[in-house]
């Protein structure tokens, strides 16, 4: 099986009462985009939102072909490794590593380490795959950590 042609992948949390600069110093890394809860967003596409919840995301580049394996090892390697600090933000807040799969034929895939998923697991990372099929129109808001 082919690699999937390109991948992305976003950590993302979101909570009504999340503050993106607690997040910030509790993680050690700044995000690529974040709101507190009721202020405005400017999405990918030059719209503006209102947050309805609190929003933190790290998004990692893109890659092509698509290595969603590199790209969440990227996002671990770039915030704390203190579980504690893991497991107390994913009892407070929604957290998710959101990835995009983009197909460029019908049977391409993707594949995790099992070490790689033992450490989303001990930071209580749900993991979310969106698969994109050659030819079908993509989620523009994806690909910036907005959607979902």
């Amino acid at each position: 099986m082919a690699s999937v042609d390109r991948s992305t992948a976003t950590l993302r949390m979101l909570g009504n009462d999340l503050d993106p600069d607690e997040i910030t110093r509790l993680l050690g890394t700044a995000p690529t985009g974040a709101a507190r809860r009721g202020e405005q967003i400017l999405s990918s596409l030059k719209r503006i939102h209102i947050a309805q919840t609190g929003r933190w995301a790290l998004r990692v580049r893109e890659l092509s072909p698509g290595n969603l394996d590199a790209q969440i090892r990227e996002i671990l390697a770039r915030t704390t490794g203190d579980l504690a600090i893991w497991r107390g933000l994913s009892r407070r807040f929604e957290c998710r590593v959101v990835c995009g799969l983009f197909l460029r034929t019908g049977n391409e895939g993707a594949a995790i380490a099992p070490d790689l998923l033992a450490m989303l697991g001990e930071r209580r990372l749900h993991l979310d795959l969106d698969l994109y099929a050659a030819n079908s129109p993509e989620d523009p808001d994806a690909r910036d950590g907005t959607r979902h």
